[in-house]
Order: structure tokens, then sequence, then C-alpha cells
């Protein structure tokens, strides 16, 4: 169903179910999950986005095979995390593909450090190996489009993009608010948008406040069971400070590293932190 149609909701639901009970968690707790993260704020308000959407759905399944990889050292399963790979590069919206592989790369690291059990040295050497073979092989598999945007680069502006554009759309702190309360600011199904500085769609981060609580007691009770309850903490805390974008000083060096600083509207890491909110409720 999701290679038939890769840029439905469903398919984000049925991709986080397997990633969930993958990691244990009973079908019940998975299938919730799969539906806070079908709902979610960030698929939602991006309706109109398609090619965002179409990379967007993937993230789930680049987790669920390396997190395989990982415990089984099956080639095979490098084999589909490569095919994964190349939807998503496919699906036409790099800026998701690389946020996407960013967040995929930290859990590789994260669980390979878990199971090795063993130095950095070997952690990082057997993450390398699998994001590299996942990452070649995608390469490969999408080379068709590649291509064609190699070609067309001469063309292309983006490149120079300006540290104005590179920040733009970024998430203002008092915005926090439509967490609890959607269209406090207005500015989506035809409410007037309140505030000046805001594109309420690109930061539009409300995702329910059962799960919402559901994090919280997850992380206030199950952390010290589950090392991936500590890790989607992690990861929900960094994309929010990446999404605050020109606020921090850290957004001024991240605008010097090279293919990050192609894209602008850094409200956009919501997708990983309504994953790993999704996660964390589950």
């Amino acid at each position: 169903r999701c290679l038939s149609d890769w840029s439905s909701d469903v398919c984000s639901s049925d991709l986080f179910y397997l990633f969930a009970r993958s990691r244990a968690l009973s079908a019940y707790a998975a299938f919730a999950g799969g539906l806070v993260f079908m709902l979610s704020g960030f698929l939602s308000a991006h309706k109109g986005h398609q090619a965002m959407l179409s990379t967007a759905v993937w993230l789930p399944a680049m987790l669920l095979f390396l997190s395989r990889y990982v415990d089984t050292r099956r080639l095979r399963e490098l084999a589909s995390a490569s095919v994964v790979f190349s939807m998503s590069i496919l699906a036409g919206f790099p800026q998701i593909t690389v946020y996407s592989m960013l967040l995929v790369a930290g859990y590789t690291i994260f669980r390979f450090r878990a199971e090795l059990r063993s130095g950095w040295i070997a952690v990082l050497r057997s993450s390398a190996f699998a994001l590299g073979v996942a990452g070649a092989l995608a390469l490969l598999l999408s080379s068709l489009q590649l291509f064609a945007v190699a070609e067309a680069l001469p063309e292309m502006t983006r490149e120079k993009l300006t540290y104005a554009a590179f920040s733009e759309n970024y998430f203002p702190v008092y915005h926090v608010l439509a967490f609890v309360m959607p269209n406090i600011l207005g500015g989506s199904f035809q409410v007037p948008t309140y505030s000046k500085e805001i594109y309420t769609v690109e930061v539009y981060p409300y995702i329910g406040l059962l799960p919402i609580a559901l994090a919280f007691l997850a992380f206030v009770y199950v952390r010290r069971q589950s090392r991936d309850v500590a890790f989607f903490a992690g990861v929900l805390g960094t994309a929010f400070v990446l999404a605050l974008g020109q606020l921090t000083p850290l957004n001024a060096l991240l605008f010097h590293v090279p293919v990050y600083n192609l894209f602008r509207a850094p409200a956009r890491h919501l997708l990983e932190m309504h994953l790993a909110i999704s996660m964390l409720a589950a």
C-alpha cells in the first residue's frame, strides 16, 4: 500500500506501527502511537505540500530496518533500508530526507552503543558500515533522478541562500502555546493569523493533549526501563532547539554546515519532534 500511495498518512501510521512493534511495544501501543503520528500537526498542516509528505512518511521505515540490522546483522535488512532511503530521495523533498537521515544516523549509533557494549571506535565503525552501505545502495537506486538534478545544478540558485532566508519560518517561543491549543494564533482553517512573524502551516505543533501527557509520564516513569525513552526524549529536545532557528546561537553555526545550509524553515524539525512524542506516548 505504501509503494502505491506513498504520500498517504495511513502509510506513515503503518510504518510507525511496524517500527514500534520491532521495539517490543504491544500491538495496542504501536497502533496508538501510529495514530498519533499520522494525525500529528506536521503531517496534517502540510497536506498541501505533496512532496514533503511523500518524503516524511518513510522516516519510521528507515528506523525500522536499521534497527533490525542492529538486532540481526542480516544484510537483507540493509538492502531493505537502502530501498526505503531511495524512496525518500525519489519523493523529491531533500530537506526532509536530510533531517530524517540525521535522526536515523543518531539512532543507529545509539542502538549499536547499547548492543555492542564496547568502545566508541567499534560502535562508530559498525554504524558507519551500516549507514554507508545503505546510503550507497540508495544513491544507486535513485541515481537517474540524482543525475538529472546534478545536470540542472548550474541553473539553480539555492546555493546562494542568505542567512535571512535560511532562518525564515523558525518556531517562535511564544507559539509553544499551540502545543496545547491549536490555532491559538490563527492562520489555519480560514482563521486569520494574529502574528505577523509566523506562517502557521510551517509552525503547526499541535499533536493532542493526551500524547503529550503520556510522553511526559514515559520520561518520568519508564526511562530507566527503556533506553529508547531517553533517546527519543533527547530527539524531542534537540529538534525543538533546532526549530527555534535564529533564536539560538546554534543557528548561525549551522548556516555554515554544507548541505544543511541549503534549506530554509527550521520549524520543519517539528517532524522529528512529533515522531519522538508519538514514540514516547506509545
